[in-house]
């Protein structure tokens, strides 16, 4: 047998990583997120809430370690309505961050905002949430073909992926103003 251990994202002070592994037993386990010590290799079950055999993905550290984003997958008859959740790793509590429809959390270098693929009836574009109330505050491309936001490490920049006539470019967003009346 084989099991896959998906998204490694290390923590802002490299002695943890976040991931999305089928651990320990890849016929009877969802992917769900886990943290694993860097020095001993050693994975801590979260015991963190999921939709059965959909599991999670797409974690991301928050800039000072006090937090781990991932997605939570579900869906409503046959469409995807993942939402992103929030572990503190201090006190151990989920919070859902979103209501359906978002993926790919990507945090702001500051941690106040957070850069997401938005999904909709039509395809997917990128938004700017608040990190403390999930609230999505711009949204930066209306094409319906943009996805996997990241921010510029100055914040002022947003990078993602957009696919037109089936090729993928990368594209880059520049926020002018003041966070969050960004234009």
């Amino acid at each position: 047998w084989s099991a896959f251990a998906r998204q490694p994202v290390p923590s802002p002070d490299g002695t943890r990583l976040a991931l999305v592994p089928d651990y320990p037993d890849p016929a009877h386990t969802d992917l769900l997120l886990k943290i694993m010590n860097v020095k001993t290799g050693n994975i801590s079950d979260l015991g963190l809430p999921e939709v059965a055999f959909l599991g999670h993905q797409d974690p991301a550290w928050s800039p000072d370690g006090s937090a781990i984003l991932y997605v939570k997958d579900a869906r409503a008859g046959a469409k995807g309505v993942p939402t992103i959740q929030r572990y503190d790793v201090a006190t151990k509590k989920v919070k859902t961050l979103t209501g359906p429809g978002y993926l790919g959390p990507a945090w702001s270098p500051d941690g106040q905002y957070i850069a997401a693929t938005k999904t909709g009836s039509f395809g997917t574009n990128v938004v700017i949430l608040d990190a403390r109330t999930g609230n999505e505050l711009l949204r930066l491309t209306s094409d319906e073909s943009s996805f996997a936001p990241i921010w510029s490490p100055a914040g002022n920049a947003i990078a993602f992926l957009r696919v037109d006539r089936g090729v993928v470019d990368l594209d880059l967003v520049r926020l002018e103003g003041t966070a969050p009346n960004w234009t």
